[in-house]
This record gives structure tokens, C-alpha cells and sequence, in this order.
């Protein structure tokens, strides 16, 4: 049974927690619509939150769980626009945050905002190939994956380009580029996304029909060991363009992914000042040396 499980439920709506659960708890005051909230993850993911205004009812209970990562460690952040915290100026409310049915951060008491921190499992991820069968097993790892690069380009200043730029890649050891999040400046955007050699030889590639915004794409591209390899878009796109960071202040090279692949820069002139296309890049420790039994 789902932690989370709702009795009274009729509809599966896909938010069923089977391993670790946060839950927050928020009691309104007097004025609800200056409360907000983020949970953030270590490497500055929001991973949940709530915006100022979207809590409507005074004096109300609200509820949330949310499903953590089994190796996250998380900081749940509260805020209040008019800077008098939900207690008790104007109302008794408050907040609490559990971690598997134990209270981990309450309060309610706070000025503009209030931070509570290491909340989840916080066991430190060791990214590495968890097949015992391969050869590059590591008893030590906890987690095949990582994510990294710029996560979200909302912090730093930026414009959609369409020219035939790329990012250049560092690979470690054997990995997978599973999945990136990209942001296009129109629906029915075609573009073609290549992983290419230092010689820009096409290694692999996928061409994805885009809709406006943001969105998670899969790309799937197996990346050997070596240097400065390019994850970019073909030469050939004419589509519409794809949003890219170009703040030097924001921009800050190089980006290590779980030990498995570094973005060391960019193409551009001034290299390392922008950054193209790829955002929150979800990477994979591939296992080698695997014998398959017929």
C-alpha cells in the first residue's frame, strides 16, 4: 500500500508514494494569500512549491506529500510576502514538515521567511555502474544517475538562438545522456539533437518534433570515454530557436554530472559566458563488461 494512500479516493491521479514520503502541514492566518513555499533539493532543484496567492482560505488546513528521492537531502523554505510570519500577530497559523510520519521542521513564528534544512534521507549520492555483474561494478554506489549542468535558466539572463552551437562534453568513464529539459520559443519546432566526436562526427542522434516552453526531452546518447565531445543541434536546423543562457555573471563552467561527464564550455566566441540549450541534463553510469546468457 502506497504511504500516501487516500481511502477516500476514487480516481488514481499518479501520486502514490511506495518508498519515503514528505509531508507538509500548513495551518493559514489571517491572510493566507501572503504565504508560499519551496522545497528544494541539494543541488538547488525546487523539486515542490506553492506560490503567493494560490493559498485562498483563512484560518484553513492545507496538505501536501510529496515523493523525495531515496538519497535527497532537502531545505523547505516559508515565506510571507508582508514579512510577519503566519504566527501571531494576525492569526494562530503554522506549518509543519514530516519525514515518514515524523515531525522534522515546524514553526510558524518568522519574519519574511524561514529555513529548515536536511530534511529527507540525506545520504550522499555515489553515482556508479550497481550491476554486480559488470565489470566496472561499484559496491559503493547508490544511484546510477545524476543530474546537473544549469538546471534552471530562470536565474540568469538569456534569449532563444537558432544557430548551429553546441556545448562541449568530458566523459569520465562509459555514460549515458538520458534526458535533458529544453525551452522552445514555438509549438511544431523540429530540431534534430546531435552527440558528435571531437572531429564533429555525428555519434548518435534524435530529431523530436518540440511544443512551446519547456519540456523533457530523451535523447539516450551512449558517450565513450574522451574529450571535448559536442552536445549540440544539427547544422541543419532552420527551426525556430531554443533558449539559451548567455549572463556571465549566471553562466559558470565547468559543470561536473556525478563525476561522469564535465560541460567544459561552450562554442561561442566567448565560451565561457553562454550556455546552449541543455538544462537539468539527467547522465547515466553505463556498466560494461556485462556477459549475456543465451
Amino acid at each position: 500500500m502506497a504511504n500516501n494512500y487516500d481511502p477516500s479516493a476514487n480516481v488514481d491521479d499518479g501520486s502514490c508514494c511506495y518508498g519515503d514520503l514528505i509531508t507538509i502541514d500548513i495551518t493559514t492566518d489571517n491572510y493566507p494569500t501572503e504565504t508560499s513555499w519551496q522545497l528544494i533539493n541539494q543541488s538547488g532543484v525546487v523539486v515542490a512549491s506553492i506560490n503567493s496567492g494560490d493559498l485562498t482560505q483563512a484560518n484553513s488546513s492545507y496538505s501536501w506529500s510529496i515523493c523525495p528521492s531515496s538519497t535527497d537531502c532537502y531545505d523547505f523554505i516559508i515565506y510571507d510576502t508582508y514579512g510577519d510570519g503566519i504566527c501571531c500577530s494576525y492569526g494562530n497559523g503554522s506549518y509543519s514538515v514530516s519525514y515518514n510520519g515524523n515531525i522534522v521542521a515546524s514553526g510558524g513564528s518568522f519574519g519574511t521567511s524561514e529555513t529548515n534544512s536536511s530534511i529527507g534521507s540525506c545520504i550522499v549520492p555515489i553515482v556508479g555502474c550497481m550491476n554486480p555483474s559488470a565489470s566496472n561494478y561499484d559496491p559503493l554506489a547508490n544511484t546510477s544517475t545524476s543530474f546537473g549542468g544549469i538546471f534552471d535558466p530562470n536565474g540568469g539572463s538569456g534569449a532563444y538562438f537558432n544557430g548551429n552551437r553546441h556545448l562541449l562534453v568530458d566523459a569520465n568513464v562509459p555514460a549515458k545522456i538520458v534526458s535533458a529539459d529544453v525551452y522552445s520559443n514555438s509549438s511544431s519546432n523540429t530540431i534534430t539533437f546531435e552527440l558528435r566526436d571531437n572531429t564533429s562526427s555525428v555519434i548518435d542522434d534524435t530529431t523530436l518534433t518540440l511544443v512551446q516552453g519547456q519540456q523533457r526531452i530523451n535523447l539516450n546518447f551512449d558517450i565513450p570515454v574522451g574529450n571535448n565531445y559536442e552536445l549540440g543541434i544539427s547544422s541543419s536546423n532552420t527551426s525556430p530557436g531554443l533558449y539559451r543562457s548567455n549572463d556571465a555573471a549566471f553562466v559558470n563552467y565547468p559543470y561536473d554530472i556525478g563525476g561522469l561527464i564535465s560541460i567544459t564550455e561552450s562554442s561561442a566566441s566567448v565560451a565561457d559566458q553562454y550556455y546552449y540549450y541543455f538544462y537539468n541534463i539527467e547522465v547515466e553510469a553505463m556498466c560494461v563488461g556485462l556477459q549475456h546468457l543465451f
